[in-house]
């Protein structure tokens, strides 16, 4: 040693002895990442937890998609003025009709929207900050349009632990006349008939709706017996209502009464009157 040290020359330390054990307990140690050191998981622990969240996530899917599955036929099935869409008009309407679900105490429609909303499950209230008004109840259909008859401040409310609905407001449909201009005034013509038919002329002859009923039916009457006296003066009173037809009836408006009996002198006057031959019957003939 003194002589290295003389000389200058370093001592040359051996390196200690590794045994094949700890050799091997270093190869199965895992490299930890930065999650599991910033939490202190083993990876197994974090597997378990990202598989969790992803069935948590599928099972909000499922649960999304079965509202769908379920909230969009019934509205389609409720609604008075969409039950007897036809088939290319539904299909078209599907994606704007929005599912929603509440919990008690939330807002379900703000004063000042248009639209119509069907509570599939639960309760909602009409109320304002004075009193109550009316439930809503399961089935029922519901107007957003309603609310400013009541008062300016009233709101439809959640009123049960959860409040299953669906909607179509009036800017969603107006937002299909973009993108399908044929297909939205043809919905547009089959929903204002419908609506004579089920809620009365509100905004025209002021008749009811017992009395848009009878007067659709004495036209068609009269189509079919060839009245054409009677049929110009019920359609110079009324040309707005020619297209009226029971939507629960096969035979449909009174031009396919017409057409069906082969009366040529109706269908001359009818079509004279502004009735439309694009007017489908119940099975959207």
């Amino acid at each position: 040693i003194a002589e290295a040290h003389r000389t200058g020359m370093g001592v040359k330390e051996t390196p200690p002895v590794i045994s094949q054990a700890s050799r091997d307990y270093g190869s199965i140690m895992p490299s930890l990442t930065a999650e599991q050191e910033r939490t202190g998981l083993t990876k197994k622990d974090l597997e378990m937890l990202d598989a969790g969240h992803k069935r948590q996530a599928l099972r909000q899917d499922a649960e999304h998609l079965n509202r769908v599955r379920k909230v969009i036929p019934a509205f389609f099935k409720q609604v008075p003025v969409l039950r007897h869409l036809a088939p290319h008009s539904k299909a078209l309407m599907i994606d704007l009709v929005q599912p929603g679900y509440y919990t008690r105490g939330q807002t379900v429609c703000d004063n000042g929207r248009s639209l119509m909303l069907y509570v599939v499950s639960g309760e909602a209230i009409v109320t304002d900050t004075t009193q109550q008004h009316r439930r809503v109840r399961r089935g029922e259909v519901f107007e957003g349009d309603e609310l400013s008859r009541v008062s300016p401040t009233a709101r439809l409310v959640c009123a049960t632990q959860g409040c299953l609905t669906a909607t179509l407001s009036s800017e969603a449909l107006e937002g299909l006349r973009e993108a399908h201009p044929e297909g939205h005034r043809h919905i547009r013509r089959q929903m204002d008939l419908a609506a004579l038919w089920y809620t009365g002329d509100r905004d025209g002859s002021g008749l009811s709706p017992q009395s848009v009923r009878k007067w659709a039916s004495d036209l068609r009457d009269a189509a079919s017996r060839e009245d054409l006296a009677k049929l110009r003066m019920m359609t110079d009173a009324h040309p707005h209502l020619v297209d009226v037809a029971d939507p629960d009836q096969l035979e449909g408006s009174a031009l396919h009464c017409a057409a069906l009996r082969r009366r040529g002198g109706s269908v001359r006057v009818l079509l004279a009157a502004g009735a439309s031959p694009g007017v489908r019957d119940r099975d959207a003939h």
